[in-house]
């Protein structure tokens, strides 16, 4: 018996010997914590230590330190890279590019438990870029005058210019755009580069083909979507001159409809003979009905929303694309800085908000492009200055009047009840009154016309085009509402995208622009001469001048003792002001944009004013602001982070911060 337990004793420590060697055995390999360049290109540059990482074929570390995650040293995969970087560089206009060695530092020595770190450093001369000293172009003879122009004015590439393959690209790309937007549906576009001592040389080359016209159009699948409604959407027609761009808004209109999952739009460019170009659609239709459900936090500053939301739709009702939509969003409104940790309900003002409204709407009604829609609608609002329950109704017809241009003719019939209402209504006597203030209710009525051109490539992220609006609205007694005024407002945008020149720093800016304003005008007897507070022009806030709190640039009464603060020494704090809106506003914005492949970066100036009256314009001057924002790319659009800062020195705002931030989804406009 005891031979026995020494034989298995024995037996179970060589065991554990042998395990524990085994643990022991010296690791395989370098662990490389980090991939850095010296003597290249600044941040955020096509030549910056993320761009040449992201041109290697070495694995790279990922995550933050001290959570970085490492990788294997590979030596082989690194002399292989001296080649990837080479072609990089040449790509941005550097053909002496010479990676001088991989210097391989030890951060920390191996053991025989853990492989030893290192951080790998290239050490590069990359000399100087080369300069484009000659740009040719042959083949633009057969196509007119004007439009041969266009072409070389709009090319990414200029003599003078550093030379980058993402310019040439970018100039045969928009080339063959210019051509198959004027009718030549079969051009094509070639380049060569010549690299010589001195510089770079462009030779481009057009072969324009025949000038086209559109053929039949056929579709295939969408059977349950009434065709007629589907051929209304079509900007293409047979027998019309070809143009590209009518594909694609072919393409989005029957997106628009609501109805297909898939929509394909494709030129037939291999029909014969060469100059009709008969096009394909081929439609798949999605689900028509649709439940969906959401919840959210949108903050701004100066009000935090947390949110619910409710959803349900049907695009073809009836199988005549008649559209049902319920939309419910609702939960509570604090009109803080930021979200109190406490009891919302007793630590900061704020209140349940509402915001249905069912829409029902009718295509070819009343003409054969056009849609009639009602919506019913409830809201529960809160603002600074009351709370608000408000029931309506909107019957409204809309459709094109041409290429690119839409009009909308709305009536709107809604009832007001002020709640919790903050200001003495009399404090407003000297801001044009508000009888609908006093008597705790109204009813609103008006007839709205706006007209749009919208020649934007993406409503999302637009990058070229334009987008004018302008709406006139008239409210009176005669349309059963309560009181009487005349409106006008309209806003101009522009977007322009710079040329990628410049060694690549101009690739992806985009210039963004817009200017707007508006007029509320009183008529009528005195008792109807009036425009609602909750009708009033407001600005401030993420989408429009983002140095102030939402609705807080323009007239504002004081809630502290009954003392108004329309002068300097009214307010002493932010919260003792109450905005009231005006009769006037004036507003504008310039951005530069700039996008990477998941994430942007903005920087903007924003002004504007709101005045009481008509009277008041030459009184306060219009106030900036400027700031800087980021972008984080989304399927349905950007997510941006917005921060602003106010310039001005306006003793009437003093007591307003300085400095807000704005989150939100989708460009400010």
């Amino acid at each position: 018996m005891e031979l026995g337990r020494a034989v298995w004793g024995g037996l179970v420590a060589m065991a554990l010997l042998s395990g524990g060697c085994a643990a022991r055995h010296a690791p395989v390999g370098t662990a490389v914590r980090s991939i850095s360049f010296e003597g290249n290109g600044p941040w955020l540059s096509s030549r910056s230590d993320a761009a040449l990482r992201q041109a290697m074929g070495h694995p790279k570390p990922k995550g933050i330190w001290p959570l970085r995650k490492k990788v294997a040293l590979d030596e082989s995969l690194l002399d292989s890279d001296e080649k990837r970087l080479y072609v990089h560089y040449a790509h941005l206009g550097y053909f002496d590019e010479q990676l001088v060695r991989w210097r391989i530092d030890e951060v920390r020595p191996g053991t025989d438990e853990r492989a030893p770190v290192v951080k790998v450093v290239g050490v590069i001369d990359q000399g100087d870029p080369s300069p484009i000293r000659e740009i040719g172009w042959d083949g633009l003879d057969p196509v007119s005058g004007p439009l041969a122009q266009a072409i070389r004015n709009e090319a990414s590439v200029a003599k003078g210019d550093t030379f980058t393959l993402a310019a040439h690209q970018a100039t045969l790309q928009r080339a063959a755009q210019l051509l198959h937007e004027h009718a030549y549906a079969h051009a094509k576009v070639d380049g060569e580069v010549e690299v010589t001592a001195d510089g770079v040389r462009l030779h481009y080359h057009v072969d324009p083909g025949v000038v086209a016209r559109f053929g039949p159009v056929t579709f295939d699948g969408g059977e349950d979507v009434p065709r007629k409604f589907v051929e209304q959407k079509l900007e293409v027609a047979d027998g019309e001159a070809y143009r590209a761009s009518e594909l694609q808004q072919t393409q989005q209109k029957l997106y628009g409809l609501g109805a297909f999952a898939v929509v394909e739009v494709k030129p037939q460019l291999d029909a014969q003979p060469p100059d009709v170009v008969p096009v394909q659609i081929s439609l798949q239709e999605r689900a028509p009905r649709s439940i969906g459900l959401g919840a959210g936090l949108q903050a701004q500053s100066g009000r935090q929303e947390l949110l619910g939301r409710v959803q349900f739709g049907h695009v073809n009702a009836l199988h005549r694309l008649v559209s049902v939509d319920l939309e419910a969003e609702g939960g509570y409104a604090a009109l803080a800085d930021g979200f109190p940790i406490g009891n919302p309900f007793t630590d900061v003002r704020g209140g349940p908000i509402v915001d249905s409204a069912l829409t029902v709407g009718i295509p070819g009604v009343p003409f054969p492009k056009w849609r009639h829609e009602v919506e019913l609608g409830f809201e529960r609002q809160v603002t600074e200055a009351y709370q608000l329950n408000r029931p309506s109704i909107t019957p409204s017809i809309s459709g094109p009047l041409a290429k690119n241009w839409l009009l909308t003719l709305s009536y709107w019939l809604e009832y007001t009840q002020y709640l919790d209402i903050q200001v003495d209504p009399q404090q407003l006597a000297a801001l044009d009154g508000s009888p609908d203030l006093v008597n705790g209710s109204y009813i609103g009525a008006h007839l709205e016309q706006t007209l749009i051109w919208d020649t934007r490539d993406d409503p999302l992220m637009p990058t070229r085009g334009h987008r004018h609006r302008v709406t006139l609205t008239e409210a009176g007694n005669w349309l059963g509402g309560t009181y009487d005024y005349l409106g006008v407002d309209g806003e101009l945008r522009g977007y322009w995208s710079l040329p990628r020149r410049w060694g690549g720093w101009s690739d992806g800016f985009v210039l963004a622009g817009r200017i707007g304003g508006g007029i509320l005008a009183p008529y009528g007897p005195p008792e109807r001469r009036a425009v609602p507070v909750a009708d009033r022009l407001y600005l401030g806030g993420s989408g429009s001048v983002r140095g102030w709190i939402y609705q807080h640039l323009g007239p504002y009464v004081c809630v502290v003792n009954g003392i108004p603060c329309s002068s300097a020494t009214g307010a002493t704090t932010q919260a003792d002001t109450v905005p009231v809106g005006g009769r006037v506003q004036s507003f504008g914005t310039a951005e530069v944009r700039k996008d990477w492949a998941n994430f942007g970066l903005v920087s903007f100036v924003d002004a504007g004013m709101v005045w009481a009256t008509v009277d008041d314009v030459p009184k306060v001057p219009i106030l900036p602001s400027v700031g800087l924002g980021g972008r984080v790319l989304t399927p349905v659009g950007p997510f941006r982070l917005d921060v602003a800062v106010r310039t001005d020195n306006l003793p009437m705002f003093e007591q307003e911060p300085r400095v807000w931030f704005h989150l939100g989804l989708g460009e400010a406009f």
